[in-house]
């Protein structure tokens, strides 16, 4: 399955979900999908039992897609964009000290764990 039919399929039941979360659920969005998108994926596993060669046809589409390049080579930007596009920039210049410092002292200890465990690792 290509790249831009896989991101297709994915931005339909997307927004079906959000639909039926705005028409029914009433929850906040994220929530709503996420729990539409659970019941979904158990609902397809549930009728997978009782018509097998529908699930075969169901499992052979997902293992066609790569999920990596889907969500990596196509995803990525609409979702930080997504995540940018509510930030207040007013509040983030209040908090810029406190951001400034928890980043730079979180790298800096990632850094350093990541590097204490690769030279454990590299005997």
């Amino acid at each position: 399955m290509d790249l831009y039919y896989s991101f297709s399929v994915l931005i339909v039941l997307a927004s079906f979900f959000a639909y039926l979360n705005l028409r029914y659920l009433k929850l906040p969005s994220t929530i709503g999908i996420m729990i539409i998108a659970m019941l979904t994926s158990i609902l397809l596993v549930v009728t997978g039992h009782l018509f097998p060669k529908i699930f075969t046809h169901f499992s052979t589409l997902l293992q066609d897609v790569d999920f990596t390049e889907v969500l990596m080579g196509a995803m990525l930007n609409f979702l930080l964009f997504a995540g940018a596009i509510h930030i207040n920039l007013k509040d983030l210049r209040e908090q810029r000290w406190p951001i400034m410092v928890f980043s730079t002292v979180s790298v800096i200890i990632s850094t350093f764990a990541v590097g204490f465990l690769l030279s454990l690792i590299h005997i």
